[in-house]
């Protein structure tokens, strides 16, 4: 229980919750229709091509259910997330060296990485292909583009001819 009566324990340092950093990414966050990504900058750039290629090889947009979008959307974010783990970690020890233990760190960046491959697994590692329409689909919307296009020719044909036939009028 807390000291206090706010629902902060005791062993909790003032600020080391992580209250406040939430509230503050959070805060950047649009609510207004606008895409989360584009308040994160160029990581959000990154988030978005990588959440684009693993919907592109699950076989599209119109191919893939909302908890499977979902578990794109976490897989491109622990993927962001474990990418700067990595480059934090190369540059300090990893050890320490009285203990001989492992820095929590380490620990906690492998959970995430077991938590990408699980949810990698969940999606499929294969690449798989849109569907193929049947021949009569096929066919159907062969057909359906053969005449729009005769319909949009006709129309350009007829506004040309009426073009020139006013410019021959004008020019008489």
């Amino acid at each position: 229980m807390s000291k206090d009566g706010r629902g902060i324990p005791e062993t909790c340092k003032h600020g080391a919750h992580g209250l406040r950093a939430m509230q503050s990414a959070l805060a950047k966050i649009p609510d207004d229709g606008e895409d989360w990504l584009d308040a994160l900058g160029p990581v959000g750039a990154v988030v978005r091509e990588l959440r684009d290629d693993l919907i592109r090889d699950l076989g599209g947009p119109g191919c893939i259910s909302t908890a499977q979008g979902l578990i794109v959307q976490q897989v491109a974010k622990s993927w962001v997330m474990l990418q700067s783990i990595d480059d934090w970690m190369l540059t300090r020890p990893l050890m320490n060296k009285r203990a001989r233990a492992l820095f929590p760190v380490v620990l906690q960046r492998q959970t995430l990485e077991d938590s990408l491959v699980r949810n990698l697994r969940t999606l499929g590692l294969e690449r798989k292909t849109k569907p193929t329409p049947s021949l009569p689909e096929y066919l159907a919307t062969r057909v359906t583009d053969a005449e729009e296009s005769a319909q949009s020719e006709s129309a350009e044909s007829e506004s040309e001819r009426e073009l020139q036939a006013a410019a021959r009028g004008e020019g008489s």
